[in-house]
């Protein structure tokens, strides 16, 4: 287990990246890392903590300031089945990049400031949209480490707030997402101990806080056995309150280089409705250093309360990638259960979303990428994701969380200088409960120095 940033469930969506130059020096091969298997089910174990991409060979800080203007055209701006208009958005937006790689810290911190004008009436012309990342890794000795993370977003974009189509109005939200973990080696121990706050400000507040631990080391040269567990204080919305447990283990083994297999298991609890969840599953992962990279599981999940009966499936996590000389093409899969209130991660970006409360939902969601460098200066993208959500009924009652969503877009990205780039998107939104859908299209200039 490695030191890792704000990782958690559900996590399969993110894509997984076969290593790349760490850019220390130009004759430098690349470092090829194994595919990690997935978090157990219900898990908000952090990630692994991925060096700062970018920085010039050989140095140890960077100031990059940036500059964006953009100009978006949405043909149904509050996403409405009966009057549908259309809205031009545009935004200037200020920002700066801090990069860090020295001997014993490294990171970044992104931080940006949007200001947007709209034309359609009834609206406030004008907007201010901030967001920040940062991500930070400081080595205390060679067997110690400490990682930060923060994801800060203030926006009114639907699928910002939430990736798989559970908020489906245009309002604006602010959202804050902080990680802190130490991973520790003591002997051929691996431990690992980590602290996430969720907060969500909208039409209610939401806040959650997750303490964790884990543990894991090698059972002679080929298996391996970890074990977790979590705390959680949540409070869903004011005047509501819920205290949870999980815990998680795994053993797997390694079959040659190449694959590791084995079998996983959790049992998480929450007070809010005398929620229970278990669930028992296989994973496997399989890479190759040529590009191709592979990491899933399958299995059952049960989830039993006080608001209603016994419900079960399947659950399951499965991402595919594949990297050549020109583009990275990738697939993945999720269904499980997920209580929201919580937090989450976006399934497409694989960034910290909010933890506002739809109850306990029972999600579905498959997505495809495919980027594809046309000229030194030019690359695209292709990409597409469906989502099906099913309320349960456990942990938010007030309101019918079922929702199907479909996006799907194309997009171009024109290099023009060293510090000037333009990109054109486009994007096609599609709910249901009711029916309706959203055309987008995008073009900005952007400026980093």
């Amino acid at each position: 287990m490695q030191p890792q940033t704000g990782q958690d469930q559900p996590a399969p969506f993110q894509p997984i990246q076969p290593a790349q130059p760490q850019q220390q020096q130009p004759t430098a091969a690349p470092q090829w890392t194994p595919p990690i298997p997935p978090a157990p089910s219900q898990s908000h174990v952090p990630g692994p903590f991925l060096p700062p991409a970018g920085i010039a060979p050989g140095a140890i800080f960077e100031y990059h300031p940036t500059l964006s203007l953009s100009e978006e055209f949405t043909d149904n701006y509050r996403l409405s089945t009966k009057r549908q208009q259309s809205n031009f958005r545009t935004t200037l937006t200020p920002g700066s990049t801090i990069l860090m790689n020295g001997a014993k810290t490294q990171g970044s911190v992104s931080a940006t400031s949007g200001f947007a004008y709209d034309t359609i009436s009834g609206e406030t012309s004008m907007k201010i949209f901030p967001s920040l990342t940062a991500a930070i890794q400081h080595s205390l000795t060679p067997r110690l480490s400490l990682t930060l993370t923060d994801s800060f977003d203030r926006n009114d974009a639907p699928t910002r707030g939430e990736s798989t189509g559970l908020r489906t109005e245009r309002r604006t939200f602010t959202s804050n997402t902080f990680g802190a973990s130490v991973g520790w080696l003591i002997d051929l121990l691996q431990t690992q101990y980590y602290y996430r706050n969720a907060l969500f400000l909208g039409d209610t507040t939401t806040i959650s806080h997750v303490f964790g631990l884990g543990a894991s080391t090698r059972l002679g040269a080929l298996d391996t056995v970890q074990a977790g567990y979590e705390y959680s204080i949540s409070q869903p919305e004011e005047g509501m309150s819920s205290h949870g447990q999980l815990f998680s283990g795994s053993i797997g083994h390694q079959f040659g280089y190449f694959v590791t297999a084995g079998v996983q298991g959790s049992y998480s609890t929450q007070s809010l409705n005398e929620q229970r969840i278990w669930n028992g599953s296989v994973f496997a992962t399989y890479g190759l250093p040529t590009g191709l990279a592979f990491s899933g599981r399958v299995g059952y999940s049960v989830l039993t309360s006080d608001a209603g009966s016994q419900q079960n499936g399947l659950s399951a996590s499965a991402t595919a990638s594949y990297a050549h000389a020109r583009g990275i093409i990738s697939l993945a899969y999720f269904q499980d259960y997920r209580t929201t209130y919580q937090g989450g991660q976006n399934l497409q970006t694989g960034q910290d979303q909010s933890s506002q409360n739809f109850g306990v939902v029972e999600s579905r969601g498959l997505t495809g990428n495919f980027t594809y460098q046309l000229t030194p200066y030019i690359g695209s993208f292709i990409q597409a994701a469906y989502y099906q959500n099913t309320n349960t009924g456990v942990g938010n009652t007030k309101s019918d969380t079922s929702q199907d969503y479909l996006t799907a877009g194309a997009g171009i990205n024109w290099q023009f200088l060293r510090w000037f780039s333009m990109n054109l998107t486009y994007t096609r939104n599609e709910f249901t409960q009711p029916d309706r859908h959203e055309n987008r299209a995008v073009l900005s200039l952007n400026a980093a120095f």
